[in-house]
Parts: structure tokens; C-alpha cells; sequence
């Protein structure tokens, strides 16, 4: 029989537990790219919308340009609460706020405070709690896919804001 100069049980452990660390830093890379890339973009985007179009909407009951910009906002503060991270500080919403704001630069400014704070939640979260369950619109989801719905979120009004964009002619700011 084969003896190991150390305890096989630990050392396994030790590989598991690295393994785990290294795949939450590689979640924790790509997820913050997606945010930087999102609001990279969101940000300019909103300042290539011209002010009377802020409140342009594709249809009755769908939301204005700014009310999806807000939205953003929202999901970045309102998810990471969910996942466990304390809110940001420096941001919040005022009552009503997602449909009255309409002002480009105070968009802008809540808009890159948001992507702040969204990515501090993500590289701020333990790596042991990123498996952990909480409870999001009645849906059991681990803290790392919060996140990820996060991040999901906002390329998904970025999608929509482009469209939107298309239909105003208005050119992106990053180009094609």
C-alpha cells in the first residue's frame, strides 16, 4: 500500500476549495465585464438621446425612454439588496422616481453610481455566500444567480434602449 506524505482527505479538500475561489474570480471577471460593457454604453447612450425624446415611448403603456434607463438603475440598486449586499449609499430613487425623472444628466449621474454599486456587490460577495439561497419574487435562487440576473437585466434594457434609439434616429455613440 501506497502512503501519501500528506493527508489525501485535506489536500482534495484544499483542490475543492481552489477550484470553487478560482471559478467565483472567474465569475466575478466576466460578470464585471458585462457591467462595465453595459453601462459603458447605457452611459453614452443616454447622452445621444436628445432631452424631448427622454419621455418617447413606442406605444401606450410601454416604457419612455428615461422610465427604461430608470428601470436599470433600479435592477442595480434593488438586486444586490436582494442578494444580501448592503444598499448603496450615495444613490437612491425618489418615490415615483422611475417615471418622473426625465432630466439626461441626473439619468446619467444615478445611472453610473448603480453600475458602482452593482459591480461592488459582485466582487464584495464572499465567495462562500455566492451559493447560498434567497428568495427573489417567490423564485428560490442562489446569490450568484442574482447577480447574474443582474447583469442579464441590464443588457436586456440596453437591447431595448438600442431599439428605441433605431426609432428616433439616433445614431449610437459606439458606433456598429
Amino acid at each position: 500500500m501506497t502512503r501519501f506524505p500528506f493527508p489525501v482527505p485535506r489536500v482534495v479538500a484544499l483542490l475543492a476549495f481552489l477550484a470553487g475561489s478560482l471559478e467565483a474570480q472567474d465569475f466575478r471577471k466576466d460578470l464585471i465585464a458585462q457591467l462595465d460593457d453595459t453601462g459603458n454604453k447605457l452611459g453614452a447612450l443616454v447622452n445621444a438621446f436628445p432631452k424631448e425624446k427622454m419621455s418617447w415611448r413606442p406605444q401606450a403603456g410601454a416604457p419612455s425612454v428615461s422610465e427604461t434607463f430608470m428601470h436599470v438603475v433600479r435592477t442595480n440598486l434593488t438586486l444586490p439588496s436582494a442578494a444580501g449586499v448592503a444598499a448603496a449609499m450615495n444613490v437612491r430613487i425618489p418615490p415615483g422616481g422611475d417615471t418622473t425623472i426625465v432630466d439626461r444628466a441626473r439619468i446619467a449621474d444615478m445611472l453610473a453610481k448603480s453600475f458602482v454599486h452593482a459591480k461592488d456587490a459582485v466582487t464584495q460577495m464572499a465567495d462562500a455566500k455566492l451559493e447560498g439561497k434567497v428568495t427573489l419574487a417567490g423564485a428560490q435562487l442562489t446569490r450568484r444567480e442574482v447577480l447574474v440576473k443582474m447583469g442579464a437585466d441590464g443588457r436586456a434594457d440596453l437591447e431595448k434602449l438600442i431599439e428605441y434609439a433605431a426609432a428616433n434616429s439616433v445614431a449610437l455613440p459606439w458606433g456598429k
